[in-house]
């Protein structure tokens, strides 16, 4: 009875001992699955308003001069937004209860892509903002996580540029190598703001060099020689899908 009890007593230690590792292993979840939101919400609502406020300010300075202008600046704004509430509904998505079944709940896939890069390039550009877009090597399928990633990584860049130094010109350049993707995104000191004086901190760098790391990749950030500003990310990528596609764009 006495080796019975004992064991008993083992059994439930070991039971307690797995309950407090489950406990820890789900708090560690939810802090990382709330610092990957914030990191979300950062990238989206700050390229977003970024990019509302350049353009409300662009329609108010032509509104009577050239009205067409101006509209095309609302109508900019208005599919930013639009796009804006979409990926931030995605990502609230993945808070709610999966319970609740008064309204479908969005799509969790991860939508936003380099396949957008494009499309984010000319975006801004229509803001004034010069940016050349160069994509080279063998185009590839990469894993949702990590296209996510790069395209973040590349738009909160490009939200740094207009911040800092709209204006200048940029390049965001795009290589896919062999074992590896890597994200490098440029600009020159001729924009209206300095970056003699930028360190190279604040939040939207630390939340791309989160990024990065988390997916076993390199960010650098730092001053060029010219007195410009330079954002690289590299990847490492698995080809196991490859559409053998090699582009470039300007």
């Amino acid at each position: 009875m006495r080796s019975r009890r004992g064991r008993l007593e083992v059994a439930e230690l070991t039971v307690a001992e797995l309950s407090e590792d489950q406990e820890r292993a789900a708090r560690d979840a939810v802090r990382g699955e709330r610092s990957r939101i914030a990191r979300e919400l950062h990238d989206v609502l700050g390229h977003t308003l970024n990019l509302v406020v350049i353009q409300a300010g662009a329609a108010q300075r032509v509104y009577e001069s050239s009205p067409e202008k101006a509209m095309e600046a609302v109508k900019s704004i208005e599919s930013t937004s639009r796009q804006a509430l979409s990926d931030v509904d995605r990502m609230l998505g993945i808070l709610r209860d999966p319970d609740e079944s008064e309204n479908p709940a969005p799509s969790l896939e991860a939508t936003p892509s380099l396949s957008r890069i494009n499309g984010l390039v000319t975006e801004l550009n229509s803001t004034g903002q010069p940016i050349k877009l160069k994509i080279s090597g063998d185009v590839s399928n990469l894993i949702p996580s990590t296209d996510l990633t790069a395209y973040r990584v590349a738009q909160e860049a490009l939200t740094n540029v207009m911040t800092h130094a709209a204006g200048s010109n940029a390049q965001v350049e795009i290589d896919y190598g062999a074992n590896q993707l890597t994200v490098t995104i440029t600009n020159d000191s001729s924009g209206t703001d300095t970056l003699a004086g930028r360190k190279s901190g604040g939040r939207g760098i630390i939340g791309m060099r989160e990024r990065t790391s988390l997916f076993g990749g390199d960010f650098k950030a730092g001053a060029t020689d010219d007195g410009g500003w330079r954002v690289s990310a590299t990847f490492p990528i698995n080809r196991n899908n490859n559409d053998g596609n090699t582009g470039e764009s300007q």
